[in-house]
């Protein structure tokens, strides 16, 4: 029987700035040939501005989504930004370079098998052209090693800044730029640890630069002095020599004039360990003097980073050494590798390959990084599947045949794969049958702006539009090899919509698509520049919507330690309204914050929100239970009485539900005997019997003998807010309450009066930060205590962060005294890392009437912080510590925190 089959014949017309060159296909019985389904070939000494035309016989679907089927890719295996456009009624992608291709340099054109004619049938296979372009660039013979010190030297830190990290930013930018140039870049450490001890330091550190056979080393610190004035950029040599001296003092003026400092000029170190071990020129740049406010100021800008960096850059890159012509790259050689399937089949691409370097003839197992890992097959044919992998710091593309073949009676699998004497583990595939993938779940990603809507632009160059892609197209990524079919409504910056029909076109991809869950990405950026975080947007009303944000606000928030800024409903966002499907809108984050911006930047930060995306859809699919109910809530109820008084649990409670007024309901307790002769705090919890709603009443039974002194707790976030999100979904909002409540049960029996900004998750302020924060200090200041503390747990997308800090307000002596107090006794309890006390101006702090400290308790980014947090036990030493350090500052003495 004959298949009506797209595409029998496809010619390429490849136009170039003086002549025409083309080539054709004959037909293809996709029947009989089914090798054929592959077209491959190589294309030399292409210009660098070339067109290409890609003809087919029948007219194409005219839509982004099928227009992003054909996409262009480096060597690297880079995405390469395009404009594509049909012609020719629709039988011609003309595909044309946004910007010059590089000269002398692989890519890769590929035309995607789901492409769809006008009659809805699909190419059914993919298609590869590569071409060489033109020229080539002289290579640096240069190899740099950069080195951010201070890692162990934790104390260094002054304005808010760490001196570490700031090394670590610095170097990177300076890397960045001299790769840019082809420079061989070696970094001594790339992130917060290193792999030797404070004692080994210097000497590991130049053993790195030693090994690598490096032309020069620059170290990057920064400055601490007792004197405040101290300011100013300085860089250092060993004494004695000559080039080091010359290197030294190019860096120094280079940089003096890139960044306008004080120039401290260079100086002399006579017994440096790491000087002295080096085999080659060394420097220590050191940057500036984090105790000095206008250097810490200059260095928290991005813009006076990116300065330092170019002067480090620009005097290095003069000491190029470059040769005529290209270096001789030494590739990989794989021997031919295919495998044979039948269809219905799930078939894991190998995590490695074993490969042989061509001219050394040496043999590595390196891993494999796929485009897509899993196929399942449903048509015979021949598919291509593509990956990258390591060649000594550059990425080379490879590629694996899988032939497809009908299922036949008692036929077993061949593997044809010539490699397999170089690969036996790793190429023994699971071959069952995936019931997940009979009917796959539609899931559209809509990257938002794009092409003529760059959206916000931060000062560290972060671009909206493109950060938006690169989460949606990773996100998808991620997706495609967990079986979801995956609809972009743009797959590149190219757009076929203009402002008036924006809207309209991008929710029309979808709904033709018949998506199950049209998620939007987007970013934030407002006028003050200390907001940052992370919030989901769902339609009012929704519940599918509703659920699909919590789990994506949650699984984000999880994988990179945002501020967690709330899931909402909104009734605003077109997107949302006119999409047929469930449909959410995710701010990733504030470009407009200096330091948010620099991690939205980070490849590796992206990938966390991506897979944080990925995960929530999974979720979402296997029907995670998430409570969704109307937002309706019921408001915590507190009483206050004296040590002995009698107190009954009311049969009834007059109860305030959002929209619907004061009711009285009936509650059944879960406990209803009341002991008073204690005193302290206590929690009962019920049920009221005609919602089935939990109501918690929060019993404070003052002691008769009090101090006079009173102090308001604040657990920190609640209700909409889950705060923090740990590995095992454990929740900040629900730690920072339960010790909180143990603080203040430590509080009053030792005759302090407390007041809560909430004893429940039942919240009494809207899901709106600005005045959740507002209403806790007008809660606080009310009361009109003598001591304001707000909990909080920490969170980063470093999972080896950990430790305690406490922090007061700029400027408030009697602040820092009680945060100082706390922090003292928050180590000695618990034994955690002393991450110090600092000043910030965080709104609770900044407007309370008292003196006010908040508390970062540790890290649920952390594995092992987070399952200590779970403990009840380890929840009561850090309360204990809480309430001994103010009765430090309140100067009471008698007091008691055992249990």
């Amino acid at each position: 029987m004959k298949k009506n089959m797209f595409l029998s014949r496809i010619s390429l017309i490849l136009t170039f700035i003086m002549f025409v060159t083309s080539f054709q296909l004959g037909a293809i019985d996709l029947t009989k040939r089914a090798d054929a389904l592959s077209f491959r070939k190589t294309f030399k000494d292409v210009e660098l501005d070339k067109v290409w035309k890609i003809k087919f016989d029948k007219s194409l679907k005219p839509t982004i989504e099928n227009i992003n089927k054909v996409r262009v890719y480096d060597s690297n295996f880079n995405y390469i930004e395009t404009i594509r456009d049909y012609s020719d009624n629709n039988r011609t992608i003309v595909v044309k370079p946004m910007k010059d291709y590089k000269p002398g340099s692989y890519y890769y054109i590929f035309i995607d098998r789901d492409l769809k004619a006008a009659d809805g049938e699909s190419f059914g296979t993919e298609y590869r052209i590569e071409f060489l372009t033109k020229g080539g660039v002289s290579t640096p013979d240069l190899t740099v090693v950069l080195d951010p010190g201070q890692t162990f030297a934790t104390y260094v830190e002054g304005f808010g800044i760490l001196g570490k990290d700031l090394n670590l930013d610095i170097a990177k930018r300076v890397g960045n730029e001299l790769k840019s140039q082809g420079v061989n870049v070696i970094y001594t450490r790339q992130g917060d640890n290193v792999s030797w001890s404070r004692e080994e330091d210097m000497r590991k550190r130049a053993d790195v630069a030693n090994k690598a056979n490096a032309d020069y080393m620059v170290s990057i610190y920064c400055n601490l002095s007792e004197t405040k004035t101290s300011n100013g950029i300085e860089t250092y040599y060993l004494e004695g020599k000559n080039k080091d001296e010359q290197f030294a003092q190019e860096i120094q003026d280079s940089v003096i004039k890139k960044t306008g400092a004080n120039d401290r000029g260079i100086k002399t170190k006579s017994n440096f360990e790491l000087f002295e071990k080096l085999k080659m020129p060394g420097v220590i740049v050191e940057v500036g003097f984090l105790t000095n406010s206008t250097d810490a100021s200059n260095l928290k800008k991005s813009s006076y980073k990116d300065n330092i960096a170019q002067g480090i850059s620009k005097v290095i890159l003069s000491k190029v050494k470059t040769s005529n012509s290209t270096k001789t790259e030494i590739k990989p050689s794989m021997k031919y590798m295919s495998k044979e399937i039948t269809t219905g089949t799930d078939f894991e691409l190998p995590e490695t390959l074993k490969i042989t370097y061509k001219n050394s003839g040496e043999k590595k197992v390196i891993s494999v990084n796929w485009k897509r890992k899993i196929y399942n097959v449903n048509k015979s044919g021949t598919y291509y599947c593509y990956g990258t992998i390591d060649n000594n710091g550059t990425e080379v593309i490879i590629e694996y045949k899988l032939v497809v073949k009908g299922q036949e009676n008692d036929t077993e699998d061949k593997d044809t794969d010539n490699n397999s004497d170089d690969n036996t583990d790793e190429n023994k595939q699971t071959e069952e049958k995936n019931d997940d993938n009979t009917e796959k779940h539609v899931v559209t990603l809509n990257a938002s702006r794009g092409g003529f809507d760059s959206g916000v632009i931060g000062d560290n160059g972060v671009i909206e539009k493109d950060l938006n892609l690169e989460i949606a197209l990773k996100a998808g990524e991620i997706l495609k090899t967990r079986g979801y079919d995956i609809v972009y409504t743009r797959e590149s910056d190219y757009v076929t919509w203009n402002k008036s029909n924006e809207i309209i076109e991008r929710v029309k991809i979808s709904d033709d698509a018949k998506s199950e869950l049209m998620i939007n990405i987007g970013a934030n950026s407002v006028s003050n520049t200390e907001v940052s975080g992370v919030e989901t947007f769902y339609r009012e009303g929704n519940k599918a919507g509703q659920k699909a944000a919590k789990l994506i606000q949650d699984n984000v928030i999880q994988k990179t330690g945002a501020t967690y800024r709330g899931v909402k409903s909104n009734t605003v966002l077109n997107t949302l309204r006119l999409s047929k499907a469930p449909a959410i809108w995710v701010a990733v984050g504030f470009v407009s914050n200096e330091e948010e911006a620099q991690r939205l930047k980070e490849t590796a930060y992206k990938n966390r929100i991506a897979l944080g995306i990925a995960d929530a859809v999974t979720e979402y699919f296997n029907g995670t239970h998430v409570d969704v109910k109307d937002e309706l809530h019921v408001k915590e109820i507190t009483k206050r009485i004296k040590q002995g008084q009698v107190f009954s649990l009311p049969d009834k409670i007059d109860i305030i539900l959002d929209g619907m007024g004061e009711k009285a309901y009936k509650v059944k307790w879960d406990n209803t005997t009341v002991n008073t002769s204690k005193a302290g705090v206590f929690k009962y919890e019920g049920t009221l019997v005609d919602r089935e709603e939990r109501v918690v009443l929060t019993l404070i039974i003052g002691r008769a003998q009090k101090t006079g002194y009173k102090v308001v707790l604040d657990p920190g976030h609640g209700g909409y807010d889950s705060g923090a999100i740990g590995y095992t979904k454990t929740r900040e909002k629900d730690v920072t309450l339960s010790v909180a409540l143990m603080v203040g049960n430590y509080l009053v029996r030792n005759g302090v009066d407390v007041e809560y900004t909430r004893t429940s998750d039942k919240v009494s302020w809207p899901s709106n930060v600005s005045q959740d924060l507002k209403v806790r200090t007008n809660i606080a200041n009310n009361y009109k205590p003598d001591l304001f503390i707000s909990i909080h747990l920490n969170s980063t997308y470093n999972e080896t962060a950990h430790g305690v800090e406490t922090y007061s307000f700029y400027g408030s002596s009697q602040g820092y005294i009680l945060a100082s107090y706390i922090q003292n006794e928050l180590i000695k309890y618990t034994g955690a890392n002393n991450r110090g006390v600092k000043q910030k101006g965080f709104y609770v702090i900044k407007y309370s009437d008292a003196p006010a400290a908040l508390i970062e308790l540790g890290f649920l980014s952390n594995k092992d912080e987070e399952k200590r947090f779970k403990s009840i036990e380890e929840q009561k030493k850090y309360a204990r510590a809480i309430s001994v350090g103010i009765f430090k500052k309140l100067g009471v003495t008698n007091y008691d925190v055992t249990d």
